[in-house]
């Protein structure tokens, strides 16, 4: 797999997901997103650009397959995050 920052989901169909990352007030994680393979701070297919303490989310629709995410920190600043999936069930037809 790619690494324990790293977090995945399958879908049998194509459909729409949101994955979300929320940090701790004084520290900003970004939130990468790939299909089919593990992004990296070079090469992803979204990103989020935010702030410390922000909630920041990215919504596509993944074909049937894979998707991957991982939460990067950016510049100074401790704390934890937290990341979540959210899968609509509505089906999608682009490769968003």
């Amino acid at each position: 797999m790619c690494g324990n920052q790293y977090y995945y989901t399958a879908s049998a169909s194509p459909e729409l997901i949101t994955w979300s990352v929320t940090p701790a007030a004084s520290v900003d994680y970004d939130l990468y997103t790939k299909k089919d393979s593990c992004p990296t701070t070079s090469s992803y297919g979204s990103k989020t650009y935010g702030g410390a303490g922000i909630q920041e989310s990215l919504t596509s629709c993944i074909p049937s397959g894979s998707s991957y995410a991982l939460a990067n920190k950016y510049g100074s600043g401790a704390g934890a995050y937290g990341i979540s999936l959210s899968k609509t069930g509505v089906e999608c037809c682009n490769n968003d």
